[in-house]
């Protein structure tokens, strides 16, 4: 039996579906009864667990042969750091009370940097806390989703112009699509060992927002230019979000530290590449 966390999410719905296809028997861990909505008529198990609540969460992982673990967004928590850090903790103790030995944990780029990188800060403390217990991990430190363009991409057609908060406009960040995410859990879950290693996951082109613009322009025919937004109106933009203002300071911190080329991988990592490049996932969504 797997666990998958995230299970209504990008890369946690795709794990499912690519077990199940593999005939494999998946738990999905859910925080609400309304997210079983998602999974009508699957054939899966649920568990419903507050991941704050550490025997809950002890219990929920009872008679797992492999877990994959990530870290919910909590956009709505009004102690982003704080209820993150007790998440972790739960985690480790889950996997520990239960012996698991498979463990796969979505992280990201940068996450061998302990400050500086905003959210992803949360990976370094979650990754070094189960390695300090002795736990081994398969690491996905996953490069940029493709996937967090969709607003900037379905916006520019229309106003042809496509807008980042990545600058210079030409810098190039390796990214990948939330599919292939998918895929590279599911093969590392299929393994059933104990490896422990981090696996730098990446799709096959680096890109810039003027990559982009450019791909935009050749398949809709129109001309489609970058647009840096200026960093002054980034905290206007996230608060007509209802972001909190912790979730604001962290994805300022992370924008900055991906425009300064400090986020980047440490070499410790071996690379995994998807196949979806950007002019196929952008060919999905229209």
């Amino acid at each position: 039996m797997y666990l998958i966390t995230g299970s209504t999410g990008r890369t946690g719905s795709q794990i499912v579906k690519n077990l199940l296809k593999k005939n494999q028997s998946v738990t999905a861990l859910i925080r609400s009864e309304k997210s079983k909505d998602v999974w009508q008529n699957e054939g899966i198990k649920f568990q419903v667990s507050d991941f704050t609540d550490r025997e809950n969460l002890i219990n929920a992982f009872c008679d797992i042969k492999g877990v994959y673990l990530m870290i919910p967004t909590l956009a709505e928590s009004n102690n982003i750091i704080r209820e993150r850090a007790l998440i972790i903790e739960n985690f480790v103790s889950a996997i520990i009370e239960n012996n698991i030995k498979n463990v796969v944990v979505l992280s990201s780029i940068g996450a061998h940097l302990e400050t500086g990188t905003g959210q992803v800060s949360g990976l370094y403390e979650l990754e070094n806390k189960l390695r300090n217990k002795g736990i081994n991990i398969k690491s996905l430190r996953c490069s940029l989703f493709m996937e967090n363009w969709l607003p900037f991409i379905k916006k520019s057609i229309s106003s042809n112009q496509l807008d980042s908060f990545i600058n210079p406009l030409n810098l190039l960040i390796d990214h990948v699509c939330t599919s292939d995410i998918a895929l590279c859990a599911t093969e590392y879950l299929l393994k059933n060992n104990e490896l422990d290693v981090n696996v730098a996951v990446k799709g096959p082109e680096k890109l810039s927002a003027n990559i982009i613009a450019n791909y935009l322009s050749n398949i809709n025919n129109i001309p489609i230019n970058s647009n840096t937004i200026p960093k002054e109106k980034w905290a206007e933009i996230w608060k007509s979000m209802n972001w909190s203002d912790e979730r604001i300071n962290l994805y300022t911190e992370f924008f900055e530290c991906i425009n300064q080329s400090k986020l980047i991988y440490d070499g410790s990592e071996i690379d995994w590449f998807g196949k979806v490049n950007m002019t196929q996932y952008i060919k999905t969504i229209q």
